[in-house]
């Protein structure tokens, strides 16, 4: 049956079984007036009715938009992008090799040298009786710009080539130019036995 709101006039199809034979309550979906809907009787027909059996009120739509079509949609969180996350792992994985470069700076930079054609290593006897070795030779800075030395690292090896003990001494040689060599010596008392001394300049 059609049912027509007498507010705004907007006309709706609704299911006579919705309506009953006692009628009900009917809210207009555009304007939102409600009015007293009953069935139209036919002609020949009692105008006697029941009695009325209280039903709940109901809102009538258009059949083209259904009720579930108003509620709002709950967003699905799509969480953090498939881009975002690479680039932060690129990200993270810069950083990491900065920092392991930054520690290892003097180990990957390496720019001065000790020249193992003019290093000599003498060993004497102190005056307690222990054992006093003396380092000299040249410091070569093999870098594109100027250098200081600040220490040397002595490591002091058996017949096998294993490393028993090492010695780090703080030296000051000055700026070395690029590709100039200077002069060292230092002294290393109380020396642990050992085969083999290797020098190195930091």
């Amino acid at each position: 049956m059609q049912l027509t709101c007498p507010n705004c006039s907007a006309r709706y199809l609704v299911d006579p079984a919705a309506i009953g034979p006692t009628g009900r309550t009917v809210q207009c979906f555009r304007c939102g007036h409600k009015w007293q809907a009953r069935l139209a009787v036919p002609e020949g027909t009692s105008d006697v009715q029941p009695e009325p059996t209280p039903v709940p009120d109901f809102i009538i739509r258009p059949a083209s938009q259904p009720e579930t079509s108003y509620l709002p949609a709950i967003p699905v969180d799509p969480g953090m992008p498939t881009w975002l996350k690479a680039v932060l792992g690129v990200l993270f994985a810069i950083a990491l090799i900065g920092g392991g470069v930054y520690l290892f700076r003097d180990q990957l930079f390496a720019t001065l040298a000790v020249d193992q054609q003019t290093a000599k290593i003498a060993t004497t006897a102190g005056a307690d009786g222990k054992t006093v070795i003396t380092v000299t030779g040249d410091i070569v800075n093999v870098g594109r710009g100027e250098q200081a030395a600040r220490r040397l690292h002595l490591k002091f090896k058996d017949a096998q080539g294993k490393v028993v003990a090492e010695r780090v001494i703080t030296i000051a040689t000055g700026s070395i130019p690029p590709h100039g060599r200077t002069p060292f010596e230092v002294r290393v008392e109380d020396a642990p036995a050992a085969s083999a001394v290797e020098v190195a300049a930091e």
